[in-house]
């Protein structure tokens, strides 16, 4: 007998855009009831991504799941966002049992900070749905560290490790609730990490991530970023370990967010950065990335004066010979007008030239925090009045102001 089944196929460049530009995916969904072709073809872009927010979130789609099974195979991010919801909850009542997604690679997990999260057999049993998880960002508060740990534990030997604000332990560094008593960790295995982004201002993960340098040794790790409180002074550093594992894989390092100003005492940490690069064995690192950030312009200005980056850059050449680019992040507690930016963006070029990184590639990215204070104002050089509003064109990203300068010649730019 003739199969009568519909040959017909839909371009799945098309169909993606269709899904991108809808604003409500309800009418494209009911199509699927009428149309075995856009069913086929629109599945894995609309069940791409999903969202929970409230406990009836979770209930919708365990029902969704349990009628459709064919969809558990288009899901490859599984966002848990109840610290959004109106009412906050314990993360675990909100949790209700889901079918195993094997296509889900990422994990979101941002839980409300009112509730430290204790590992329930619960909780495990939802990481244990996603068997096949390669990054995994984490917001929210945990009973302690162990418990931190044992949640990542279960999620596998992910690739990409993402810690965001606010990220909070009840007890302290050195403390165990009672509850993680007889939790094993040693299942825990960050080896894998090709990327670690810490982007929580807490002086305990800074701590935490020395730790797993020294203990998981992630030797594939090709990108690590840290921002943390510990950069804010140079008290708050903990003395560095004596060595860290080699990292062949390492190409990208980020350090956030030295405070300038001489009561935070910039220069000492950034000799402390300088001990860390004798430390890092990274020969293949191509990219440093250094953030500041200033209430004031004479707070950039000084620093740039009085600093030895002759030294500093010679320490960077030396112990990571292949680095291509040193990136200046400079964020202004608010807009420093055009003619301090200019003036500044000089002062770099003067005290940061080019020619101390052997020609490689200098960028400036400034950026501004509060751009609704205003900014400082231009004013006449030869009588000190007229204060006008200096606005500038610059980039957008997100709530911030961003443009990037290269100041070596193109003939110097080397590509990555």
């Amino acid at each position: 007998m003739q199969d009568t089944r519909s040959q017909f196929c839909l371009p799945p460049e098309i169909v993606r855009e269709i899904v991108a530009w809808s604003t409500d995916h309800s009418d494209l969904c009911s199509y699927c009831l009428v149309s075995r072709t856009w069913r086929g073809a629109a599945l894995p872009f609309l069940f791409r991504n999903i969202k929970v927010i409230e406990q009836h979130d979770m209930i919708r789609w365990h029902h969704i799941l349990t009628v459709s099974p064919e969809i558990t195979k288009c899901i490859r991010k599984f966002s848990f966002q109840t610290s959004y919801q109106k009412y906050t909850m314990p993360p675990a009542l909100a949790l209700v049992s889901l079918p195993t997604m094997a296509g889900v690679v990422e994990l979101e997990w941002i839980a409300p900070q009112d509730y430290p999260l204790k590992m329930i057999p619960a909780i495990v049993d939802f990481l244990r749905t996603f068997p096949n998880l390669r990054r995994v960002s984490v917001s929210g508060a945990f009973s302690d560290v162990k418990t931190f740990e044992y949640f990542l534990a279960n999620c596998g030997p992910i690739r990409e490790l993402s810690l965001k604000d606010p990220l909070l332990f009840k007890f302290g560094w050195d403390e165990e609730s009672p509850s993680s008593k007889k939790l094993d960790v040693s299942q825990l295995d960050l080896s894998g990490l090709e990327s670690l982004e810490v982007a929580a201002e807490n002086f305990s993960l800074f701590d935490w991530v020395l730790i797993l340098f020294r203990h998981s040794k992630p030797v594939k790790i090709r990108s690590f970023m840290i921002e943390s409180i510990a950069f804010s002074t140079s008290t708050n550093l903990l003395p560095l370990p004596t060595s860290f594992p080699i990292l062949p894989n390492l190409q990208k390092l980020e350090l956030a967010v030295i405070h300038l100003g001489g009561r935070f005492h910039p220069e000492r940490i950034l000799c402390w950065a300088e001990d860390f690069f004798r430390l890092l064995d990274a020969p293949g690192l191509q990219v440093f990335e250094l953030y500041w950030y200033a209430g004031e312009p004479e707070e950039v200005e000084e620093i740039l004066e009085s600093y030895d980056w002759k030294g500093f850059c010679g320490v960077l050449l030396e112990r990571f010979p292949k680095v291509q680019e040193l990136v200046l992040h400079i964020g202004q507690e608010m807009n420093f007008g055009r003619t301090w930016r200019e003036k500044l963006e000089q002062t770099v070029v003067k005290h940061i030239p080019a020619s101390l990184l052997d020609g490689r590639r200098i960028t400036q990215k400034w950026t501004v925090e509060n751009e609704n204070w205003g900014s400082y104002s231009d004013y006449d050089s030869n009588d000190g009045s007229g204060a006008f509003s200096d606005s500038e064109d610059v980039e957008t990203i997100g709530p911030f102001h961003v443009t990037s300068y290269h100041f070596a010649p193109p003939s110097l730019f080397l590509p990555f």
